[in-house]
């Protein structure tokens, strides 16, 4: 009789212990499982997301000048770059107003004038993580530098203290067709010029 309550009580044990076993397991890839899928946006070691930017509705290459009107209102002046139409649209600064550079009726590229602070870097980062390219102004006196997400069709014109004076849209691509296109004013090394007195 006691050989069958100690097998019982082995029995017990051993059940048990693999039900605990299997609630540890259990427990163990839950955590694993929620620190995967939880990682920050804006986090140095997350990826950028695989997201393309517009400013409000308007998506570089896709929205028409037409819609761009609507959106925006009538442009304060057009004028000719090379192949591109420039169009300046009223911000909430009469001083700095919103760019479109277009070509065949589309939208290439958008300069949003950011105002009054009204977007900082953590916006921007909180959606799209850390810039993986940066350019320098090429002024010495420049204190904003250029910082790129191309493949999302995002840049901002920003400062280390958080400050955002110009988001860019434009249709992704490649940092050095960026570059070519859109950052003729830009370098990848800090201006080395001596001011003039």
């Amino acid at each position: 009789m006691n050989k069958i309550i100690e097998m019982i009580k082995s029995k017990k044990i051993i059940i048990l212990t693999i039900v605990s076993l299997s609630f540890l397991i259990f427990i163990v890839i839950k955590i694993n499982f929620n620190k995967q899928n939880s990682t920050v946006v804006g986090d140095p070691t997350s990826s950028p997301v695989n997201k393309i930017a517009s400013f409000d509705e308007i998506i570089p290459g896709k929205t028409s000048l037409e819609r761009i009107n609507e959106l925006l209102g009538n442009p304060l002046e057009s004028t000719k770059s090379g192949e591109l139409n420039v169009s300046t649209y009223k911000s909430t600064n009469q001083y700095r107003n919103h760019k479109v550079y277009s070509k065949n009726g589309l939208a290439e590229l958008i300069v949003e004038e950011i105002i009054d602070g009204n977007k900082t870097t953590d916006d921007i980062r909180k959606i799209y993580g850390l810039a993986p390219e940066m350019l320098y102004e090429k002024k010495l006196s420049s204190v904003f530098n250029l910082y790129i997400y191309p493949s999302n069709g995002i840049a901002y014109l920003g400062h280390e203290d958080g400050t955002v004076f110009e988001v860019w849209y434009f249709i992704p691509t490649t940092i050095e067709d960026f570059i070519t296109k859109w950052g003729k004013d830009f370098s990848k090394e800090p201006s080395k010029e001596v001011p003039k007195y």
